[in-house]
C-alpha cells in the first residue's frame, strides 16, 4: 500500500511542481508526513485517502486496492509501415474519466493529453488522433474525420483544411452551415468564390449575395440553375477569372463522369475510414459501395442537396 501510494503521490507532486511541504499544506498534514508516505514507512487514515484519492483524481477503490486506473483501451497493430503502426485505436474508458476522474472534463488539453495519449498510425482512431486517416475528437492528419479536425482532406464540427468541410469550415475549398474559404460553399459562405443561401464575396452567387460581382439565385436551386448564374457573370469579370474560375466551373459541374468520380472518392474514404475501425473485411465490400451507390443516384440532386 506505502510503495503504491508513495508513487502515486510523488507523480502528481513533481508533475505538478509542488514541494513535499505544499503539498502537506493541500492535506492537511506536516510536510514530514507527506515524506513519510513517498518512502513507504506509513499511510494515512481513511478520511485523508479519500482527500488524497480526490486529489489524484483517482478512485478510492483503485487506491486501496493499489490498481491504477484503466483510463483508456488500446490497440496498436503488429504491421508497421513509415515507421508507424498500420492502425492505432486508443479509446477513452469514460465510466473512469468522467465518473472517478470527474474533473477530466474541465481539465486543460495539456493535462487531458497526460492521461490520454495520442492515437499514431496509418490509421488511426482515438480522443487524439494522428495519421494518414484520423478518425476522433482532436484529430490532424491527410484526411481526417473528427470534432475539431486539421488536414489536407479535413471534415467535422470545427474544420481546417485545404478540402474543409463542416458546421463551421475553414479552408482553400471550404463547404459547411458556414464556409470560409477561397471557395466557400454553405448557408453563410465567405470567400473569394462564394456559393450559398447568404454570400460575400468578390464572386457571389446565392439567394442573397453581396460583393463586387454578385447573381441572385431563386430559393432551392438546382446545379443548372448555378450553372447559369455563372454563365451570366461570364461577360462582366474580368478575362482572368473568367479564365481561370468560371470557365472551369462550368466545364465541370457540366461534366457527369467528374461528378461521378468526386462523390465516389468522397464515399470512398468515409467508408475507409470507419471500416478500418471494425474489420479490414468490410474494406472492398463498402469501396465496392462507393464506386456503385453513384451510379444509383441522380447526382445533379445530390451535388446541389449538399451546397443546400
Amino acid at each position: 500500500m506505502g510503495n503504491f501510494l508513495g508513487t502515486q503521490l510523488k507523480s502528481y507532486r513533481q508533475r505538478n511542481e509542488l514541494t513535499q511541504k505544499q503539498l502537506a499544506n493541500i492535506l492537511y498534514v506536516s510536510d514530514r508526513t507527506v515524506s513519510k508516505w513517498e518512502r513507504g514507512a506509513g499511510y494515512p487514515d481513511i478520511d485523508t485517502l479519500k482527500r488524497i484519492a480526490q486529489l489524484l483524481d483517482i478512485s478510492l477503490d483503485n487506491l486501496l486496492n493499489e490498481r491504477e486506473p484503466e483510463l483508456y483501451f488500446e490497440y496498436r497493430s503488429e504491421i508497421i509501415l513509415f515507421h508507424l503502426p498500420l492502425l492505432h485505436i486508443i479509446i477513452p474508458n469514460l465510466s473512469e474519466l468522467l465518473w472517478h476522474n470527474r474533473r477530466f472534463a474541465l481539465s486543460t488539453m495539456r493535462h487531458k493529453k497526460q492521461l490520454i495519449p495520442v492515437a499514431q498510425g496509418i490509421f488511426s482512431v482515438g480522443f487524439f488522433s494522428s495519421g494518414v486517416f484520423s478518425l476522433g475528437f482532436f484529430t490532424k492528419g491527410i484526411f481526417s474525420l473528427g470534432l475539431l479536425s486539421l488536414g489536407i482532406f479535413s471534415a467535422g464540427i470545427l474544420t481546417l483544411g485545404f478540402f474543409s468541410a463542416g458546421n463551421l469550415a475553414l479552408g482553400a475549398i471550404a463547404f459547411g452551415n458556414l464556409g470560409i474559404g477561397l471557395l466557400a460553399l454553405g448557408n453563410l459562405a465567405l470567400g473569394g468564390v462564394s456559393i450559398g443561401n447568404f454570400t460575400l464575396g468578390y464572386l457571389a452567387i446565392g439567394n442573397k449575395a453581396f460583393g463586387s460581382y454578385t447573381s441572385i439565385l431563386p430559393e432551392h436551386s438546382n446545379l443548372p440553375e448555378i450553372s447559369q448564374a455563372f454563365s451570366l457573370l461570364r461577360h462582366e469579370v474580368p478575362q482572368v477569372i473568367d479564365k481561370w474560375i468560371i470557365g472551369p466551373f462550368l466545364t465541370v459541374t457540366n461534366t457527369s463522369v467528374f461528378l461521378y468520380a468526386a462523390i465516389s472518392l468522397l464515399l470512398f474514404i468515409v467508408f475507409l475510414l470507419f471500416s478500418s475501425c471494425f474489420s479490414l473485411f468490410w474494406v472492398p465490400i463498402l469501396s465496392l459501395a462507393a464506386i456503385i451507390f453513384p451510379l444509383l443516384t441522380d447526382h445533379h440532386i445530390l451535388f446541389t442537396t449538399m451546397l443546400f
